[in-house]
């Protein structure tokens, strides 16, 4: 079943794009995960390198298959293998999105009512977004301890604390001034080199909210594959 994975493996990739209901962009598919894929269908698959590999069907066969069978040690070798075995492959380079152009690497904001995985990059500033119920006062709970967090009367959103620093991997649970649990946000830390490199962690790192609006406006400006 596809889905998105905690540890992504470097043969994992994410789906930009397809055209097989089975496959939903920005689902995770695994290194040996059986790629179905009927007739007449098509599927581009992203790596953590920004590279694409775009399949057309029938395949029926998992990457790691793929790569066994063609003995390929790299994406552009085993889209060259496959065409000589009858398979309509083709890799896809970022050179279009090498330019650092994305705005969701800026502002990240962080819902308390939803239980999330946000991915930062260096240069983020992170937000917190006020609950729909209103509460001024909020408590961050992590590692057995609780730091309390107070909203203006009027903010509907405040920068995130400085003193509550956050490394790759960390969980915060958000609670109310009542101790009723709000939602959890889990936090991965990024560095790319190129839109589609930072798009490609997003997804495998489980980020979905920003994956998506990220290729959305990567979409918009033209700046995806056909």
């Amino acid at each position: 079943m596809l889905g998105v994975v905690a540890m992504a493996r470097a043969d994992d990739a994410v789906v930009l794009s397809s055209t097989a209901p089975e496959f939903v962009p920005g689902a995770v598919v695994t290194d040996g995960e059986a790629l179905r894929l009927p007739e007449r269908t098509s599927l581009t698959l992203l790596f953590r390198s920004g590279e694409m590999l775009r399949l057309r069907g029938p395949v029926d066969k998992s990457l790691a298959q793929l790569r066994d069978s063609s003995r390929a040690t790299s994406l552009q070798a085993l889209a060259a293998a496959l065409r000589v075995s009858g398979v309509d492959a083709a890799v896809i380079g970022g050179t279009r999105t090498a330019g650092r152009q994305l705005t969701e690497e800026d502002d990240v904001m962080v819902a308390l009512e939803q239980t999330a995985t946000y991915c930062l990059g260096p240069s983020a500033t992170l937000w917190l977004s006020r609950a729909t119920t209103g509460p001024q006062l909020v408590g961050f709970q992590r590692a057995g301890t609780l730091r309390e967090v107070r909203f203006p009367e009027a903010a509907n959103r405040i920068e995130w604390p400085a003193d509550v620093l956050i490394e790759d991997g960390d969980r915060i649970t958000f609670v109310s001034n009542a101790g009723a649990p709000l939602g959890a946000a889990t936090f991965r830390k990024i560095e790319a080199k190129s839109d589609l490199e930072w798009l490609a962690q997003a997804g495998l790192l489980g980020c979905t909210t920003q994956f998506r609006s990220a290729r959305r406006e990567l979409e918009a400006r033209n700046l995806l594959p056909d």
